[in-house]
């Protein structure tokens, strides 16, 4: 565009009105549903159970290498954050090589990495959720745009990638996620 990169919704409709594309006029838009066949979508709901089963599974077969009962009465009486010697990723004794040592290390740590990856997919989801839903209100009632440099009734855009209302529980959540792992791995 000559006036600039497209960074929010506003900008983008603001472009769109001063210069229409000619190469879309009388296209029709794309059904959602059309899309996810296409790529094979599985809900989010789903994949967050999957995934759960299989962290589950893995937990629930790490104790049975170990000897450790795995029946529901015994897991409840384990607790939850409680230290338990079966629970250590690795003895740091003395005698343990440093393999053992950087594998214990590599192991304790790369679930905060996973949880980081996690939330800046979340985030990215979130944030096009969120465009989406901004988008479709401006077919709906007529309000100031949201654009990087805003001229006369436009608003500026957030500072952040989300409002406030839903980036502060999200960090507060992944925050508590991250102390409730570091927790459980020691």
């Amino acid at each position: 565009p000559e006036d600039g990169p497209l960074l929010t919704v506003g900008d983008a409709i603001c472009s769109f009105l001063k210069v229409p594309d000619t190469s879309t006029r009388g296209l029709a838009s794309v059904a959602t549903s059309c899309i996810f066949e296409k790529m094979g979508f599985v809900p989010g709901g789903l994949a967050i159970l999957i995934t759960g089963s299989i962290f589950l599974g893995s937990g629930i077969a790490g104790l049975e290498n170990r000897k450790s009962p795995v029946d529901l009465k015994s897991l409840v009486k384990m607790g939850f954050g409680a230290v338990q010697p079966r629970a250590f990723v690795g003895l740091l004794t003395p005698s343990a090589s440093t393999k053992s040592l950087y594998l214990s290390v590599v192991f304790s740590n790369i679930w905060q990495f996973v949880i980081s990856l996690l939330y800046l997919a979340y985030n990215a989801v979130l944030t096009a959720m969120l465009v989406a839903n901004e988008w479709d209100r401006f077919g709906e009632t007529r309000k100031p745009l949201r654009v990087t440099e805003p001229q006369g009734l436009q608003r500026s855009t957030y500072s952040a990638s989300v409002p406030l209302k839903y980036g502060i529980p999200v960090i507060l959540s992944v925050a508590l996620l991250h102390y409730t792992i570091s927790q459980s791995v020691f």
